[in-house]
């Protein structure tokens, strides 16, 4: 009986129990043989495998002792060769069948109860057999032997891991006796086939405690039960233990591997008829999303803000959803590392109070959405790249300082600072900037104000009582390096001043970086109030020339790849919104031979209004933006907008131009996938080397989504208004609006007013259906409660996981350049009261400085016009980095000592009279360098050379300083 009870305390009634509590716990289980003494004795039927304490087993055999009045009767065995008694019946009555268990149980461990002088004080339910046992066995097994004609047993048997050979062998043959004369004696028909049966039957194994496992087989248990313990997952020790379910039994592999259980051992035998022995279980992903696709849908719009995201004019992107498909995206930049963008969209949602998803999530989304990350962040940005090369060459400049007395404590603050502004001004000063602040190197009215020109200054509302401490940290550094410049004394007057020209040269660098993120930021602004105003009949369009396309053969020699000309192609994006829903569509102009001119620009531009409304008559409004470049930014082009408008039936309302440098948007991006697409068609074995070929190009394989494609030979360079009209101090305008035949202009952009009548702008909260699966939205709560009470919901299967959508969603937002603003936000803790004595900050600070065109004087021009032709005739051309350097602290443009030439000291070779041991050719070339007048090729004589060199070493310095000395 394999029974249990689920109880703890003993099972026995009190009334018969030894304890006379209820409450002693049971420490073994009620066999059968117990339970039918207590059912004879007391009458009390008490489950088999029910509880059972210890006090009570040895109150019941004592009990059991009390009652024995005589001893059992001696069993009187019949020889096994007599033929007088029935072979299954003994002279006591008692059958062979259960001598033989009765024999068996004599050599197996069992709990049947048991007098009180044979019960062990330890004993358990696995009790090994007393020695008082045994011997009584061993008497009853020797009157069997003798009833068969058979020798007794004598003393006990040596162990048999200390016997002998000889000894082994002697004790087989006794048992081989034993055994054959116990079958006999059971079944004298079939004992042949009751030993076949007990050899095949794991039953005789299991009662000797025998393995049942071959020494091989033992060994391969061994080696999987290692592997199985050096698994580090269930799902491998799942796999091992398939392979050894089919070896060996539950008890043989517990050997093996100890605290294995019935379940483990149980799924094991399962994956192995599902699956196959040690076979790997096939993954079949199941996509459930778990996080609101609100948050997601946040989340990207963050991260494609244009303070975060710069576009890239070349490049793609492969991004790789979990079905195998391969998506391509336009290649950007990410000027921030994922961990700088996670804190700062934390610190975005709490200001707005917005709940965000989990880190985890966001660092996942971040680096399946891939961008380029480069040190530079804006790396066709000249302010950033000259403004970062500022703080690299302030940081050389205070290692410098430090080392002359300012001590290395100076020095580490002084440089951690520096690093702390650098990494604000590249990301959390553009967020930062913003209208109304009390801060005035944050508020943009005040920056871009011109105190000097009343047209063109806005007096702000509110006071600038604040200050940010990473701005006026900024301020105080750079104060702090100045003043500590002034006071160190360097070993030259000259290296003091290029430590002074190098610190008011980077100052003034990052201060322009500084401007120019603000002004960025603000004329950012002028485009999304334009996406704003969208509707069926309002466009937006965005124009730039893309880089010239250089011909390409598939295969071409050298002289095809040098002096090639480049074909020009201006790409035009057209926004619109119908029905609440962005839509664009990408226009680009081939031209094999055009001086991108503002000409060329208004011709381009009423074709494209042309032909939008010869498509879409419904339309009668546009909205320009265009980068800086002076084929846009100029008279002849703003002044023509009113000419275009009358001509194609559709008002161009405004004009706004993005700061300098900082207008790469979504032309870029459409140009950096045409090049791809291109750059296909040629690796197919194609050429492209005109304005045709490049077209079909672009139209190979259906083209590309959203694309069309006119081609021309050349472009009118007629005006399209009077030349002679001009529009005053245009550089510093940046947006145009046309009301009535009038010009309405600004130095920067001022937010618009909107109109409180205006309903072209939707309400971005909308409600959604609460019920799983559901992908109805809606704008007002009582339609959402009329879905929920008497409508059906439109339900659609999960087909995407979460970070499949984010990378669908991205590439929509890339291509259709759709990127917002972020709303300006700043913790508490970086502002604080301005105090007397800080440094202030003037109106106008942000401005574009007018700066004044200087001509070289004529000692410029000789240094430059000597360096120039000793790179020409020598071939060894300086860097201009170098030559930069070199320039601004050169005094004169005398020769330096010293004089060299390949390995050559040209000084001490003529103070020493060697020079006339040079050949005549090197002599020659020396002379060629050093631009002195070498003597014509029919003279070949070497003195003339040597006195020339010798004219040329008395100008040099080394001479000059021995003269004044």
């Amino acid at each position: 009986m394999r029974w249990r009870s689920s109880k703890v305390k003993c099972s026995i009634p009190l009334e018969i129990t030894a304890h006379k509590t209820a409450s002693v716990k049971g420490d073994r289980h009620l066999d059968s043989v117990l339970s039918a003494f207590i059912l004879n004795t007391e009458g009390i039927l008490i489950q088999v495998g029910s509880p059972l304490c210890r006090m009570c087993k040895q109150h019941f055999a004592e009990t059991n002792q009390q009652q024995k009045v005589t001893p059992a009767p001696m069993i009187e065995v019949t020889p096994c060769n007599s033929s007088n008694s029935s072979p299954g019946q003994s002279d006591t009555g008692q059958s062979v069948e259960e001598f033989a268990e009765s024999l068996g149980r004599l050599t197996n461990a069992d709990d049947t109860f048991l007098s009180p002088d044979t019960i062990s004080t330890a004993s358990t339910q696995s009790d090994e057999p007393t020695p008082v046992i045994l011997h009584e066995a061993r008497e009853k097994l020797s009157e069997f032997l003798a009833a068969c004609k058979l020798e007794p047993l004598g003393k006990p048997w040596l162990s048999w891991s200390d016997s002998s050979e000889r000894t082994r062998q002697r004790q087989t043959r006794r048992a081989t006796e034993i055994v054959a004369t116990v079958l006999k004696s059971v079944t004298p028909d079939n004992a042949g086939e009751l030993w076949r049966r007990l050899a095949s039957s794991t039953a005789m194994n299991k009662a000797l405690g025998v393995s049942e496992l071959s020494h091989s087989e033992h060994l391969y248990l061994e080696a999987l039960a290692e592997a199985y313990q050096n698994a580090t997952s269930w799902d491998t020790r799942r796999q091992v233990l398939s392979i050894m379910a089919g070896v060996g039994t539950f008890n043989d592999i517990s050997r093996y591997i100890p605290g294995l259980t019935r379940y483990r051992y149980s799924m094991a035998n399962l994956h192995r008829s599902q699956f196959g022995r040690g076979a790997q279980v096939p993954q079949q992903p199941t996509t459930r999303i778990r996080v609101d696709l609100r948050q997601l849908d946040h989340f990207l719009g963050f991260i494609m803000s244009p303070h975060l995201v710069q576009d890239l004019p070349f490049g793609q992107k492969h991004l790789k959803l979990s079905s195998g498909e391969v998506i391509q995206v336009p290649n950007v930049f990410r000027m921030m590392i994922p961990e700088r963008v996670i804190q700062q969209y934390t610190q975005y949602c709490l200001v707005i109070n917005f709940k965000p998803f989990s880190e985890t999530t966001m660092r996942r989304v971040l680096f399946e959405c891939s961008a380029s990350v480069r040190k530079s962040l804006q790396g066709l940005d000249y302010f950033a790249a000259e403004g970062a090369r500022a703080f690299d060459d302030l940081v050389a400049l205070v290692r410098q300082i430090g080392g002359l007395g300012s001590g290395k404590e100076w020095e580490t603050t002084v440089v951690q600072a520096l690093m702390t502004s650098k990494q604000y001004l590249k990301g959390d000063y553009k967020v930062h900037v913003t209208s109304p602040s009390n801060v005035a190197d944050h508020c943009v009215l005040f920056a871009l104000s011109d105190s000097s020109d009343a047209d063109y200054q806005q007096q702000c509302s509110h006071q600038h009582t604040d200050l940010c401490d990473r701005c006026q940290s900024l301020q105080e550094t750079l104060a702090k390096i100045e003043r500590v410049l002034g006071e160190t004394t360097f070993p030259t007057q000259d290296a003091k001043d290029e430590a002074l020209f190098i610190f008011q040269t980077a100052q003034l660098a990052i201060m322009s970086w500084k401007c120019h993120i603000l002004r960025s930021a603000n004329q950012d602004q002028a485009r999304i109030y334009a996406l704003e105003k969208l509707d069926d009949n309002t466009v937006l369009i965005i124009n730039d020339w893309a880089m010239k396309f250089l011909p390409q053969k598939y295969r071409e020699s050298q002289t095809d790849w040098f002096g090639k000309r480049g074909i020009s192609w201006h790409v035009s994006v057209v926004y619109r919104r119908v029905s609440g829903v962005l839509q664009w569509q990408g226009f680009l102009h081939i031209v094999q031979s055009c001086n991108q001119g503002s000409a060329a620009v208004v011709k381009i531009m009423q074709d494209v209004l042309n032909t939008i409304k010869l498509e879409h008559s419904e339309i009668n409004k546009a909205f320009f933006r265009q980068d800086n470049a002076g084929c846009y930014h100029s008279s002849s082009t703003v002044l023509s907008c009113p000419v275009i408008s009358s001509s194609t039936g559709i008002e161009i309302k405004r004009i706004d131009f993005s700061d300098p440098q900082g207008g790469k948007g979504t032309a870029d991006r459409l140009a950096a996938t045409c090049k791809n697409h291109v750059r296909t068609f040629i690796n197919e074995g194609n050429d492209v080397t005109n304005a045709e070929q490049l077209k079909s190009a672009l139209l190979s394989h259906g083209g590309i989504e959203g694309v069309r494609v006119a081609v021309m030979q050349s472009v009118e360079e007629e005006a399209v208004v009077d030349d002679n009209r001009k529009i005053i101090g245009i550089n510093k305008l940046n947006n145009f609006e046309f009301k009535d035949e009038i010009l309405v202009v600004w130095c920067a952009y001022v937010e618009q007013v909107h109109d409180p009548t205006d309903n072209t702008n939707e309400s971005s909260s909308v409600f959604t259906c609460s019920q799983d699966g559901c992908v109805k939205v809606f704008q007002r709560l009582s339609s959402l409660e009329k879905h929920l009470s008497i409508e059906k919901c439109t339900k659609s299967l999960e087909k995407r996981s979460l970070l499949d959508l984010a990378k669908l969603d991205y590439k929509s937002r890339l291509e259709e350049g759709t990127t917002s603003q972020v709303i300006s936000f700043a913790s508490f803790r970086d502002t604080r009261e301005a105090t007397s004595g800080e440094v202030e900050v003037k109106e106008g600070w942000a401005l574009k400085p007018s700066k004044k065109a200087y001509r070289f004087n004529q000692n410029q021009r000789d240094y430059l016009n000597a360096k120039f032709t000793i790179g020409q005739t020598s071939g060894r051309k300086l860097d201009e980095e170098n030559f930069t350097m070199a320039r601004e602290t050169i005094l004169s443009i005398t020769l330096q000592h010293p004089i060299t030439y390949d390995q050559y000291d040209i000084c001490a070779m003529a103070k020493g009279g060697s020079l006339e041991r040079l050949k005549l050719g090197m002599l020659q070339n020396i002379c060629q360098q050093l631009e002195l007048e070498v003597p014509p090729k029919p003279v070949r004589r070497k003195a003339l050379c040597v006195d020339l060199l010798k004219k040329a070493v008395i100008n040099c310095t080394c001479q000059l300083r021995g003269k004044n000395m």
